[in-house]
């Protein structure tokens, strides 16, 4: 079973244990995430199950914190160069003992119980340790974990259930192999995991575009997009290759609705005179351009696009650089942002209240991260329905789809 078919029965709760799981493992550097990270994941949920029952049993979660990290600290997880992370063999036994926990229990989903009791079931895992070391046996806890549950209210429905009936396009999605982390996406795969939320068009580019070749992915992304609708074609642009206006034309001829540039992959700047050049030429032809904010840098991408005539979407817009997006959304009145990278629901609320929601857009960033955490993000920030349709759908066939 494939990661997003495990993932689709997980609840919020379940889910935001997997982020927090790979947020630990990135914290230490490590390359992979380990039954120690779901472990620190869990604790990090505090308004689970699993971590109540810890504090029932008088296991302090700060303690449990420091003794596994002080644990990881020992490990040997520095690996200087990589930037992948896996699941290692533990962690991934967790995820499907979960599931094997809640089918026992006469359930349909993963809640962060499961994932504590699918972990008990490997002893000799250093989270296990952990816990028998702060006086939490593992049969100790499965029993709590049982009783806690007895007395419970009825838990909440999968994610599926909650998120079903919105609609959404999601602006940001590739495919292809990743040499980073050696795993090839299927076009299969992407469209699976976004049907399984709602999703009913993906905007695409393949990786090979990305980084070995313009113009061979960008053929690649017009096949795929010929031979299945779900998918709409991004073009990924260079400004070392595409920079006559002729060219552009070109582009926008071929049936891309959306161009990305990568500044760090390609070795240019958003404010240099070639980037900025691609920019303008994008805006005569009516070609919206994705930027990663990250990337490019607060202050190199206000000289770059400042005074250019055109449309733009940030991705990677995070917590810790929301304050200087929204400077820029004063003085770049066509600027957009893609939601996936914005690390809370409150950070989500924060950027509507000052962006306005109709300039903000919904993608998940398949396969880095899960489509799911996309829609839960948007569903757990508190807008109303109203504001929900336009991030979600509403807002991407206006800016995307206008001129088909």
């Amino acid at each position: 079973m494939s990661d997003g078919e495990i993932l689709q029965r997980f609840t919020p709760s379940a889910i935001r244990v997997v982020q927090h799981a790979k947020e630990e493992a990135r914290r230490y550097r490590g390359n992979t995430v380990g039954s120690e990270h779901v472990l620190l994941g869990l604790i990090r949920e505090q308004g689970g199950v699993a971590a109540r029952v810890l504090e029932r049993l008088g296991v302090s979660l700060g303690r449990a914190q420091n003794e596994l990290r002080r644990q990881m600290d020992m490990m040997e997880t520095h690996a200087p160069g990589q930037t992948s992370r896996s699941w290692s063999a533990g962690a991934r036994r967790v995820l499907e003992l979960a599931l094997d926990e809640a089918r026992e229990l006469n359930l349909k989903f993963v809640d962060t119980e499961h994932l504590l009791l699918g972990m008990l079931r490997d002893p000799d895992s250093p989270a296990v340790g952990v816990l028998r070391a702060l006086g939490a046996a593992p049969e100790q806890v499965r029993a709590e974990v049982i009783k806690m549950l007895g007395g419970a209210a009825e838990p909440a429905p999968p994610v599926k259930e909650q998120t079903e009936a919105v609609r959404r396009i999601d602006v940001n999605t590739r495919f292809g192999y990743n040499p980073q982390t050696g795993v090839t996406t299927t076009p299969a795969e992407v469209k699976r995991a976004g049907q399984l939320w709602g999703v009913e068009t993906a905007y695409t580019f393949s990786l090979n575009a990305a980084i070995y070749s313009p113009e061979t992915g960008n053929q690649e992304t017009l096949d795929l997009c010929a031979s299945d609708g779900f998918f709409r074609p991004v073009a990924v642009l260079s400004p070392t290759v595409y920079r006559p206006l002729a060219a552009l034309e070109r582009v926008k001829q071929q049936g891309f609705a959306l161009v990305r540039i990568f500044p760090e992959l390609h070795s240019f700047t958003v404010d240099g005179q070639a980037c900025r050049d691609l920019l303008t030429a994008c805006g005569v032809v009516g070609l919206p351009v994705m930027i990663p904010a990250l990337a490019a840098g607060a202050a190199n991408l206000l000289r770059g696009v400042e005074g250019v005539k055109g449309r733009f979407v940030l991705t990677q817009v995070r917590y810790a650089n929301l304050g200087e997006v929204v400077a820029l959304a004063g003085r770049l009145p066509d600027l957009y942002v893609e939601i996936s990278g914005v690390n809370t629901p409150d950070g989500l609320a924060m950027l509507a209240e000052a962006f306005g929601s109709d300039r903000l857009l919904f993608g998940s960033d398949y396969p880095n991260l899960q489509v799911g955490c996309a829609a839960m993000l948007l569903g757990g920030s508190g807008l109303t329905g109203l504001h929900v349709d336009r991030i979600a759908f509403s807002n991407a066939r206006r800016l995307l789809e206008a001129g088909e």
